[in-house]
């Protein structure tokens, strides 16, 4: 019997079947190899082995070597990879891609031979030479023959660095000399440089001396060792005191809830440190780079070993860290998805902060929500998990057992709701007017949090009532005034201002309600004169230094705000509309709003702010609860929410996959979303299938679009129905499946 290995690729393919590498060690499953693949050569993880016939090896390709002794990912990570490919009905390719974005790209040193006794063109059977000297198709040709031998290592990286050649000898002897000597001396002691002009300067000798020590042969230029990578710097934050928990289970699962961000981190310190000494590794999960260096960055100065994985750091920087999890003593790697399945060592505990962010779903390939991704590796490996969050949710906590439920008490808030239902103040109401103006006086700080950017949310008609809408979608155009622009926000369409309605040709066109930053900020500037005015969203941000030294004024942005750092003299939090966040297309809106509201405790580390909430209203349960977050309001919400949720057969009482078919023909995407309905109402299996129904936004970049949701009792049914979906489309009509959507309401591209 001959080996075989299955290999996944980071493309969207299945894994694919090579013969395992010939007279080379016999590595493992999760180590990574170097294959032929179209022509070239690339880098794959290996997901099986098995065996196959003699006679039928002439079916597979060879695969070229060996690039790890042991597994490159965490152990079980192969298995998870091809179980959520099958559970999501994606190639499992596209699930390595998404979830390894480490070591997958690295340089290759490949280099080929003849086999004994074989001249081939340009290539005896003597010699190693580098492949890429030779053509792709004349490798690929040989290959198939059987002619070809070939070696692929992982090439070091290298950089261009001046080194000494020689040593001083008598030509440089004498007076004339001493500044070369002096340069020559300081490069053998001090090592490789990176030019002549840092050898000059560090050596304190004008730069034609260094040049005068090239030319006579005592140094010269050559590829040595590229510096490792530094590790990402952590900014210094502290823990706050009096906040301690007990240690927790070593298994099975635990929810905290309450409590600031680094009050949750600072209850979790003390399991975290229990699992250091006692050999284990932990992984912990966070949604956002900036929650990453903050957690980070209280865990090194409480003194533990850690070492922080994001998208951010450089491709050198991954893998270096990717590399020292899995050596030495245990370590606490804070990672957001990327870093999922690096090999901590010896791991022992999963953490995942901030469980019900939505900075979790993945937005693009198998769109998976990393963290169920943390909790099946967690089942994997029989380790304990620990969710974090400001609010019990209901989709986490359903199966954690009553011991496992941790409480920190949530911080005081003065929060003050403003109905501006009638207001004639838009879009700052006669309450959050009178509390800027206060903030100007005393020279204090302000934040507020607009739902949208742009001016206005559309542009319309003062006499007719028409608005500007996209051509491609069913949505209005965003009115940018700055910029003098309408856009899409959907489908990135822009056109300039008209002049005049074209239905009705008035020359009256106004911003409509529906404020965004620009019109905040505009209205701020004149309420406010002189006051420092600053706008953060994702079209524009404006320096925010002298607000973090302490300079007063107001920062209006989008919720892009609740990722910065705290201000030091902030004492107003003013959301100017509640209701997007209230209605939000998903049915875990209000549990979301109610999340947003109690998390604005963030926002300040010193003192309470003022938190003033405009709404239409104000009588909203989720604001009763903000209003008072004690226990038992917050019992009560969390069980009229699971009520909701099992009448529905919402999570945690079900599994929900979510089917949009799109079609630029209105007819053709209802015809194939009815046929994916009625063959997966025929197929059973114990799901139920809600629709067809237009989606929220009929038409999106001129496409029709109609959605189905997928209803399970258990994961394997609502896997099972989701991979037959395809099945039941006819060519040409584009179909996404969602499974564990995050917002129902959203467009799968």
């Amino acid at each position: 019997m001959i080996e075989v290995l299955d290999i996944l690729l980071p493309l969207p393919v299945p894994p694919l079947r090579y013969l395992a590498p010939f007279d080379a060690p016999r590595g493992s499953v999760g180590a990574r190899v170097a294959v032929p693949w179209q022509g070239r050569v690339r880098v794959g993880v290996v997901v099986g082995r098995g065996e196959v016939n003699p006679e039928r090896a002439a079916d597979y390709r060879e695969a070229l070597g060996w690039l790890d002794e042991s597994s490159f990912l965490q152990c079980g990570a192969c298995e998870l990879l091809l179980e959520w490919a099958d559970f999501t009905a994606t190639p499992a390719g596209s699930v390595l891609a998404a979830l390894v974005t480490t070591g997958l790209k690295v340089p290759l040193e490949h280099r080929v031979r003849a086999v004994t006794d074989v001249a081939l063109e340009g290539l005896g059977d003597q010699d190693w030479r580098p492949a890429e000297v030779f053509a792709p198709e004349h490798l690929a040709f040989w290959r198939r023959q059987g002619l070809l031998q070939e070696r692929v290592q992982i090439r070091p990286p290298t950089r261009r660095a001046l080194i000494a050649l020689r040593l001083p000898d008598e030509h440089l002897s004498g007076l004339r000399r001493v500044k070369q000597r002096k340069a020559l001396a300081h490069l053998v002691e001090r090592g490789p440089v990176t030019s002549a002009a840092l050898l000059a300067r560090a050596a304190q000798v004008p730069e034609g001396t260094v040049r005068s020590l090239v030319k006579k042969g005592y140094a010269g230029y050559a590829s040595v060792p590229e510096i490792p990578a530094p590790l990402p710097d952590l900014p210094d934050v502290e823990l706050p005191d009096g906040i301690t928990g007990p240690r927790l289970s070593d298994s099975g699962s635990s929810f905290i809830s309450g409590g600031r961000c680094l009050e949750r981190i600072a209850y979790l310190l003390p399991t975290i440190r229990w699992d250091l000494e006692r050999g284990a590794g932990v992984l912990i999960l966070v949604p956002e780079r900036n929650h990453l260096s903050a957690t980070a960055g209280a865990l090194a100065r409480a003194c533990l070993p850690v070492l922080a994985l994001s998208g951010e750091c450089s491709d050198a920087q991954r893998d270096r860290i990717w590399a020292e999890v899995a050596l030495g003593d245990p370590k606490v790697l804070v990672t957001t998805y990327p870093g999922l399945l690096a090999p901590v060592r010896d791991l022992g505990r999963v953490i995942v902060l901030d469980v019900g962010s939505a900075s979790y779903k993945l937005d693009s390939g198998p769109r998976m929500f990393a963290p169920h991704i943390a909790r099946a590796l967690a089942d994997r490996l029989g380790a304990p998990i620990a969710f974090a969050d400001v609010l019990e949710s209901p989709e986490w906590i359903h199966d954690v057992p009553t011991n496992g439920r941790h409480r920190i008490g949530l911080p005081r808030q003065r929060l003050h709701v403003a109905s501006v239902a009638g207001s004639a103040n838009w879009p700052l109401g006669a309450d959050l007017i009178r509390v800027l103006k206060q903030v100007h006086e005393r020279d204090r700080q302000a934040l507020l949090i607009v739902p949208r950017r742009g001016f206005s949310a559309a542009l319309g008609c003062s006499d007719c009532g028409h608005l500007l809408m996209c051509p491609n979608c069913d949505l209005s155009l965003r009115y940018h005034q700055i910029e003098a622009q309408l856009r899409c926000h959907q489908c990135g369409h822009a056109e300039l201002l008209p002049g005049h309605c074209p239905e009705c040709n008035n020359h009256d066109l106004v911003a409509v309600r529906g404020p965004g930053t620009q019109w905040v900020v505009e209205e701020l500037s004149k309420l406010l004169v002189g006051f420092p005015v600053a706008r953060f969203d994702r079209d524009h941000r404006d320096p925010l230094d002298g607000f973090y030294c302490g300079q007063p004024g107001v920062v209006a942005g989008t919720t892009a705000l609740l990722r910065l750092p705290p201000l030091p003299k902030l004492s107003l939090i003013g959301v100017t509309l509640l209701e997007p966040f209230l209605t939000q297309g998903d049915f875990r809106a209000e549990e979301a709003a109610l999340r947003f509201l109690l998390s604005l405790s963030n926002l300040s580390t010193s003192g309470v702010p003022l938190t003033v909430v405009q709404v239409f209203d104000p009588d909203h349960e989720v604001l009763t609860v903000a209003g008072d977050p004690s226990e038992a309001a917050l019992r009560r919400f969390a069980a009229r929410i699971l009520q909701r949720r099992r009448r529905f057969g919402y999570p945690p009482f079900g599994h929900l996959a979510q089917v949009q078919v799109r079609d630029r023909d209105r007819v053709v995407a209802l015809q194939a979303t009815r046929s994916v309905a009625d063959g997966l109402r025929l197929l059973g299996g114990g799901g139920s299938v809600l629709g067809p129904a237009p989606a929220p936004v009929f038409r999106l970049q001129r496409q029709y679009v109609y959605h189905l949701l997928i209803r399970a009792e258990t994961r394997f049914q609502l896997g099972k129905l989701v991979r037959s979906v395809r099945g039941f489309t006819g060519k040409g009509v584009r179909v996404r499946v969602d499974v564990d959507p995050q917002d129902i309401a959203e467009f799968l591209e």
